[in-house]
């Protein structure tokens, strides 16, 4: 048995863009989609502390509680770049 479920998601989200055009809400749809995928990119690279994400103007923030994580964000900075996959994304953290 094989499974769809890549090619399933993939139709959806391409559908959800569209619809999301339509309704004039295809920014705040991207900036949810990058969200999520730098929520998994950053279980992907072991990050366990807690986190929050917000994205505008091509900006990633990532908010932590202290200097070392902050630290540590900076240091993966340019592997979740990469796994995010957005060009000329600039991750930032406060």
């Amino acid at each position: 048995m094989k499974n769809n479920r890549p090619k399933r998601n993939s139709e959806f989200v391409s559908l959800l863009e569209v619809a999301a055009s339509k309704y004039g809400v295809r920014r705040e749809f991207r900036a949810i989609k990058i969200c999520n995928d730098a929520k998994k990119a950053l279980q992907e690279l072991d990050i366990t502390f807690e986190t929050k994400l917000s994205y505008k103007d091509q900006c990633l923030k990532v908010s932590v509680s202290n200097s070392a994580q902050a630290q540590k964000i900076q240091m993966i900075s340019h592997q979740l770049a990469e796994k995010i996959d957005v060009p000329d994304i600039k991750i930032g953290y406060c």
